[in-house]
């Protein structure tokens, strides 16, 4: 499997001239802007760059070939979530990197705990986001993913002006156990978010196994 590894990175590299220009970009936002919107940006940035490998892999019968090596399908499977995580994880490291030097240099006085523990609601987000596009891509492909993921944009947003819409107009009263949230820790929040980025996790992962099985090269 390690072989994987070296032909994903191989491929990444091919396009390190993007890599630089999105890090020159992260730089620029880093430094330039307040607030910890880097710490989003630079991780799904990497992670969607991690993912494109699969785009290489289908390019000019690549799956054929892949398939043809002494390996077995889940492994290219699990492959290609450890390289993708690490990807993100890459991501997630610089960010907070560049965050905290930001505001080092801006005289900011951050408080280390809030910021890690903000910074590590992103994790499970990650995993999350990582997990769903690598299950759409390796089963629908890169094009047909690209589709159905505005779809998925598409029916959040609506369902998203439909709550706000029923927030508006249910009686206060019966919304108060929103109130309530407030009160939950932050260290809950993040433990809830792990939990259900596993389950997202495992669920497109078994999934991903089950169809790449299936296929026929």
């Amino acid at each position: 499997m390690a072989g994987l590894f070296v032909k994903d990175l191989r491929l990444l590299m091919q396009r390190k001239q993007s890599i630089i220009l999105f890090l020159g970009i992260a730089l620029i936002m880093g430094f330039t802007m307040d607030g910890s919107f880097i710490m989003g940006y630079l991780p799904l940035l990497f992670a969607v760059l991690s993912i494109g490998t699969i785009s290489f892999d289908e390019a000019d019968n690549g799956y054929p070939f892949l398939m043809s090596l002494p390996i077995k399908r889940s492994d290219y499977v699990k492959a290609k979530y450890i390289f993708c995580f690490l990807g993100a994880l890459c991501g997630w490291v610089m960010a907070i990197v560049i965050y905290f030097i930001a505001n080092r240099t801006r005289g900011v006085t951050l408080s280390m705990g809030e910021e890690l523990m903000t910074a590590a609601m992103f994790i499970p987000l990650l995993i999350i986001v990582c997990s769903i596009l690598i299950a759409l891509q390796l089963k629908f492909g890169a094009e047909k993913s690209r589709i159905i993921l505005l779809m998925i944009y598409g029916i959040f947003a609506v369902l998203a002006v439909l709550g706000s819409n029923l927030l508006k107009n249910t009686d206060p009263e019966k919304m108060a156990w929103i109130k309530n949230l407030d009160q939950v820790s932050g260290g809950t929040f993040v433990a809830a978010a792990f939990l259900l980025s596993i389950i997202t996790f495992v669920i497109c992962y078994l999934w991903s196994v089950s169809f790449m099985n299936k296929k026929e090269y």
